[in-house]
């Protein structure tokens, strides 16, 4: 029987999520996760199914997994794609890891801890990386820490970057764990603690996306807030407060040159895309149009063989495509985590916002990068919720 390293598999995943690595190494990853969990298996874990079978996370998750079904029946049209494999893990995840959740409860930490070693292995590779282009590639080029075109290097030129929202998203979590650890539960000493959360804030500036660093400052004001309300004694308050400030200007001095020009562009793209996203839905209303057909709708309506819609908008982009019916399990799904996430913690209840509210401007649900960090935290932290305020990250 396995013993040495018999978890080993448990903290993969979370390690390579946030690297530089085509998608197939972390859904390979994945699958690992799975295969160590049901290894791990005791032999009275049947006496655990009943209580699975009626948990409401796995109901509802099961639901935003067959909306591409449910909504092609109430179309009375089966052809195309009914089952998207992108949103398998919606079905297949959360049973696996209710069903060893004495043993994922135990692992949490860990799981965390490699998840926070992942984001910080990629983000010294874009950095090294950009040394690299720098000094040896493009020696002639004059570097800038103010200079656009840093941006576009860390973004564009570094192989296998991730997609400025998802890094983002993944900064944001590990900065608010941090920030969490350090002033509310005292589990990380507070110079370090406040080190580490100025440091992956100012790499948002850099790496992330433009919403995920403004939430990322939301939340952190938030954190503040609740420590301030709850009568919580934060040793050198004002070190927190001068150091967020100080930040948040240096951060928004070093992109300021990309962020004039790219708030002007994103803004007006996403406006034309979104106008044209109410055009389809009032015309795919009310059972939506299927993904295929989405897939084949020009952003253009004048421009039938011009650039596809795509929707940059997990609520349009369910509603299209399932109508009413996927929009009302999707919005479901998400109150559910929200009222979970209110009752047991403020870094459950702050992920699954900071996921609601990008959704808002980016589709999180049609690549894997975002459908795996979504559904892999919120069972993890929906089966650790009784643990999340006593864990120790560092």
């Amino acid at each position: 029987m396995i013993k040495k390293g018999k978890h080993l598999g448990l903290f993969i995943f979370p390690f390579v999520l946030p690297l530089p690595l085509p998608m197939k190494y972390s859904v390979m990853a994945l699958i690992i996760f799975i295969i160590n969990l049901i290894l791990l298996l005791k032999k009275d874990f049947f006496l655990n199914l009943k209580s699975i079978v009626i948990n409401p996370l796995i109901i509802i998750f099961l639901l935003f997994f067959l909306t591409d079904f449910i909504s092609a029946l109430t179309r009375l049209n089966l052809e195309g794609k009914i089952f998207r494999e992108v949103k398998i893990s919606f079905f297949i995840l959360p049973i696996v890891i209710l069903i060893q959740k004495k043993l994922v409860i135990k692992q949490f930490a860990n799981i965390l801890k490699s998840f926070f070693y992942g984001v910080l292995t990629y983000i010294v590779f874009v950095w090294g990386y950009l040394y690299y282009f720098y000094t040896i590639k493009h020696p002639s080029f004059i570097f800038d820490f103010t200079d656009h075109y840093v941006i576009y290097v860390l973004a564009r030129e570094t192989p296998n970057s991730i997609h400025h929202t998802y890094i983002g998203l993944y900064i944001l979590l590990i900065t608010i764990l941090i920030f969490t650890n350090t002033i509310l539960y005292k589990k990380i000493n507070t110079l370090i603690g406040l080190f580490l959360t100025l440091f992956f804030l100012i790499n948002s500036f850099y790496i992330g996306g433009k919403s995920t660093t403004i939430l990322l400052i939301i939340f952190l004001v938030i954190i503040l807030l609740k420590s301030v309300f709850k009568g919580v004694k934060i040793k050198g308050f004002k070190y927190y407060i001068l150091g967020l400030i100080l930040t948040v200007l240096v951060g928004v001095n070093g992109i300021y040159e990309w962020l004039t020009v790219s708030v002007k562009q994103s803004l007006g793209l996403r406006i034309d895309i979104y106008k044209r996203c109410i055009e389809v839905a009032l015309e795919a209303l009310p059972f939506g149009i299927g993904k295929d057909k989405l897939n084949n709708i020009p952003l253009d309506n004048n421009l039938i063989k011009g650039e596809r819609l795509i929707t940059h908008n997990i609520y349009f982009n369910e509603l299209i495509i399932n109508g009413f019916i996927g929009l009302f399990i999707l919005l479901i799904m998400i109150f559910y985590i929200c009222y979970v996430g209110y009752r047991s913690s403020i870094i459950f209840l702050l992920f699954i916002l900071s996921i609601a509210i990008t959704g808002l401007i980016e589709d999180l649900f049609v690549r894997q990068g975002g459908i795996l960090f979504f559904v892999f935290f919120t069972c993890i932290f929906y089966v650790s919720k009784q643990k999340i305020e006593s864990f120790k990250l560092l």
